[in-house]
């Protein structure tokens, strides 16, 4: 079992915020392993509320070039999350990485497409929007971290990436009725091994939400740095909760 402590700085609209919680993981991953953090899915069965956990991760193959991590995070004597970690060497020098020409960053900070103002997580960052995702049409951000990331209970680059790949709301906040919530069902990211993050510059979060019914929806994120070169992407299956 690996302490872990789930920061209130980061509570969103029921607990913690998903993406600290993909970044808390990500740390106890990165931390088991010496092998770098390639992949990780993470599967929510109850939502993790601000305060002490533990994660209880075990490595169930430990190779030459991979590793793989099986973990739970418990809280209350509870199981509320659980997943894989998929580790390799690094080192390897990439073959060729997607780079894209990015927008001109925002002088100023813009409110999502949620509206909800009032999640306590948003001050944690600096999140300029340059177009929110709709129906159809991706959307992206520039963002950076607010403080030193150490100093709100993120110690590694990849806990940084999994968080940020979480910070753009599903287009169907753009809609003239909009979810009261949209909570994380799964998770998966999948990162360069190749690079070392710079965790507090700037970077840029292109998203859109690939598939939406009534009870759920599909988004898909991609984080780039500030010269355009990809380092994270990641998908994830939310629930879809709508005013009672």
């Amino acid at each position: 079992m690996v302490a872990t402590r789930l920061d209130p700085r980061w509570s969103g609209v029921d607990g913690i915020f998903g993406g600290h919680v993909f970044g808390r993981v990500a740390d106890a991953a990165v931390a088991a392993v010496e092998h770098r953090l390639a992949a990780l899915t993470v599967c929510f069965v109850a939502s993790v509320k601000p305060g002490d956990a533990e994660i209880d991760l075990e490595v169930v193959h430990a190779g030459r070039r991979t590793a793989t991590s099986r973990f739970a995070l418990v809280q209350e004597d509870r199981s509320r999350a659980h997943g894989l970690a998929e580790h390799t060497q690094p080192g390897e020098p990439h073959l060729w990485a997607d780079r894209r020409e990015l927008p001109p960053r925002p002088a100023v900070g813009t409110h999502p497409a949620d509206g909800q103002l009032e999640l306590v997580f948003r001050d944690r960052l600096d999140l300029r929007i340059v177009e929110n995702s709709r129906e159809g049409r991706p959307g992206g951000a520039w963002v950076r971290l607010n403080e030193v990331p150490a100093d709100v209970s993120l110690d590694s680059g990849e806990a940084v990436l999994a968080t940020l790949l979480d910070v753009m709301p599903p287009a169907l906040y753009t809609r003239d009725v909009k979810p009261v919530f949209v909570p994380t069902l799964s998770f998966s990211a999948h990162f360069r091994t190749d690079v070392d993050v710079d965790p507090s510059a700037w970077m840029f979060v292109s998203h859109t939400t690939s598939w939406a019914s009534g009870s759920t929806c599909i988004d898909d994120a991609t984080v780039w740095d500030a010269d355009g070169h990809l380092l994270a992407q990641g998908r994830q299956a939310r629930a879809v909760r709508w005013a009672a």
